[in-house]
């Protein structure tokens, strides 16, 4: 689900997503034309001669069209002002991910487009989510803004950077494992996976890492919100930050310590909480009260703040 109705049985995202590219190309080199008005009536039968069902150009046209706004600062229903701003990155309506653009308001809409501004957009808009760089709100299906997005917003690709780096350094590692099997039952809470644990023969420590990756940050802004998740903070429906539930995943790993010393294969042992960031970040130094006992930084900075206490 990128564009909802584009999933099919008989076709993926993709395949579909590029029939109905490919048609409007075919269609303007026939035409000679590189951009060209045409209207919404005309769209529906390039892209639907060859047997693709009306709902699903209907769908890619709603992904991908950007339509006219009777005010600038008017944004539609669903949408925020900040997906208008021109300083924002990622905004949902830009010419970037919508660069069909309609220009009046009329039942059979014109529409201005080039076929390889909307090839660019679909590539965007897939590696975009491929990646996790577009925000939740992008996404519409419970299974796309938690599951999927969750997953791809974390930044995989690092916490197996941050496990490579440890192995490098001589500590057995688990990555992106679930606290029901270490304690080898389920919890009645769900604590999330636990990015890497870390343990090593010459060391007490028992590692429970969280990883942050913060190379997809285009400015300080967007540092700042991704940032501003690891607050430590639960909000009034009840949901915790990332920081809280690294905290809360640590605290119930200290209560079940025994599991986790067998889990290792250790006699002795005790939970270190670390946090593992792909770069500097404030509350490195900062005195932040739900911090303390927490080792930040990079791998290096967080192994040398445990040696030396």
């Amino acid at each position: 689900e990128i564009a909802s109705c584009l999933v099919g049985s008989e076709m993926c995202i993709r395949d579909r997503a590029r029939a109905i590219i490919q048609e409007l190309e075919e269609h303007f080199i026939r035409q000679k034309q590189v951009v060209a008005a045409i209207r919404e009536s005309e769209f529906y039968s390039i892209v639907c001669a060859k047997g693709m069902p009306q709902e699903v150009a209907t769908s890619f046209l709603e992904q991908f069209v950007l339509k006219t706004r009777k005010k600038w600062d008017k944004v539609p229903n669903k949408f925020d002002r900040e997906d208008i701003y021109p300083w924002k990155f990622g905004r949902r309506l830009s010419f970037a991910l919508r660069p069909i653009l309609a220009f009046d308001l009329k039942e059979d809409l014109t529409l201005l487009m080039a076929p390889n501004a909307l090839r660019e957009g679909f590539i965007y808009l897939l590696d975009g989510t491929m990646n996790g760089r577009l925000r939740q709100k992008f996404y519409t299906t419970p299974k796309m803004k938690n599951e999927w997005w969750g997953k791809a917003s974390e930044g995989h690709t690092f916490n197996s950077e941050v496990v490579a780096e440890l192995r490098a350094q001589g500590w057995t590692v688990e990555e992106g494992i679930g606290i029901p099997q270490i304690i080898n039952k389920p919890t009645t809470i769900n604590f999330g996976d636990i990015d890497a644990l870390a343990w090593r023969e010459d060391s007490d420590d028992i590692l429970v890492i969280e990883c942050k990756d913060l190379s997809f940050a285009r400015n300080y802004s967007e540092a700042a919100a991704l940032l501003s998740t690891f607050q430590g903070q639960t909000d009034e429906k009840g949901k915790r930050d990332k920081l809280r539930l690294h905290l809360d995943r640590v605290e119930f790993a200290r209560e079940n310590i025994v599991s986790f010393k067998d889990f290792s294969g250790r006699k002795q042992g005790e939970i270190t909480s670390c946090i593992a960031f792909s770069g500097i970040v404030p509350m490195q130094f900062a005195k932040i009260d739900a911090l303390h006992g927490t080792h930040v930084g990079s791998v290096d900075e967080i192994l040398e703040s445990i040696r030396t206490g």
